[in-house]
């Protein structure tokens, strides 16, 4: 073949690439464009060569951007775990025994506010060597382990004796 019949078979060969890759991409199908590599050419000139290279730098990209993204989840996990520790309340100084529970006697004081508990002998015998050596169990059937003269301390002090007996206590009525 001579110069002036190879170069009228490369526009050939192009139109027909050019008409496949149109039909492929109004179809939506994406397609690798190969050029044919003349003898004199430089092989970086190569549509295939630069997308190669192309898309090992996107890959590269990508595989470090999943790396910091990952990186990124590991560090706000933790800030969320030292946070949600910083948030936990400090626990309160452990129950200590005390023989008498409540608040002190007053005469101005109107309201008592009593904490009950389970009728149980067992508990009883508990609260009273750990922690209220006056507890006592009422007429009506209820274990009662202090007095208060506010219902808040009441309350916090059902709360504790409620931690550390693993048993329900509960404001009763003020008298």
């Amino acid at each position: 073949m001579n110069k002036p019949d190879s170069n009228l078979e490369e526009i050939k060969a192009s139109l027909s690439n050019a008409e496949e890759e149109l039909s492929n991409i109004s179809e939506g199908i994406e397609t690798s464009y190969e050029k044919p590599i003349h003898e004199n050419k430089d092989l970086t000139d190569s549509p295939n060569v630069n997308n190669k290279k192309n898309s090992d730098g996107g890959v590269w990209l990508s595989v470090i951007i999943i790396i910091c993204i990952f990186l990124i989840g590991i560090f706000l996990g933790e800030n969320n775990q030292q946070n949600s520790v910083k948030k936990t309340p400090v626990t309160q100084k452990p129950l200590l025994f005390s023989r008498s529970c409540g608040s002190p006697a007053s005469q101005t004081k109107k309201t008592w506010w009593p904490v009950l508990g389970p009728a149980d002998l067992g508990l009883l015998r508990e609260v009273r060597t750990k922690y209220c050596g006056d507890a006592y169990i009422r007429e009506n059937n209820t274990l009662q382990v202090a007095s208060f003269d506010s219902w808040d301390a009441a309350r916090s002090f059902a709360k504790r004796i409620t931690e550390v007996t693993n048993r329900p206590f509960r404001v009763g009525q003020g008298k």
